[in-house]
């Protein structure tokens, strides 16, 4: 009678046994799922803002976009091309402050498929305000630069 009962404990604790190892392998494959995937827009937002910040405090950047010629926009081009990984597209526009900053051409938002993310981020470029035609002028810029993952 003895023998008998002590098999049944055995068994016992083989299921239990069992029974958490099954309870940990979901577990661990939930957790491993939630972690494995970095976020692309805290990445693309963090880039983003990092580039803007370059050009807004440097001020060999800052007079590319003041003056704001074909030369220096390709020129801010060049710089923005060592920042952005390849496997994203961007383009950059620099306006006037009243003026709307817009996509257009072969970039325009009605041209990216429908599942492509834009991100957008802006700053303003201004610098000290100099003399010119009789009086001071003061023309800041607004910077604004989009960013896609390109497929």
């Amino acid at each position: 009678m003895g023998l008998v009962m002590n098999k049944r404990g055995w068994i016992r604790m083989l299921e239990a046994t069992i029974a958490i190892m099954l309870v940990s392998g979901v577990l661990i494959t939930v957790y491993s799922k939630q972690i494995s995937q970095p976020d692309s827009n805290d990445f693309v937002y963090g880039m983003q803002k990092k580039i803007l910040m370059d050009i807004s405090s440097r001020s060999d950047l800052r007079l590319l976009v003041l003056r704001g010629g074909e030369g220096d926009l390709q020129d801010l081009a060049l710089f923005i091309n060592q920042s952005v990984p390849s496997s994203y597209g961007y383009s950059l526009k620099v306006c006037n402050l009243g003026d709307s900053c817009e996509l257009q051409g072969a970039t325009a938002i009605e041209n990216f498929r429908e599942d492509t993310d834009v991100f957008v981020e802006e700053t303003i470029v201004s610098a000290v305000v100099s003399e010119g035609n009789g009086g001071q002028v003061y023309n800041p810029k607004k910077v604004r630069l989009f960013v896609w993952e390109a497929r």
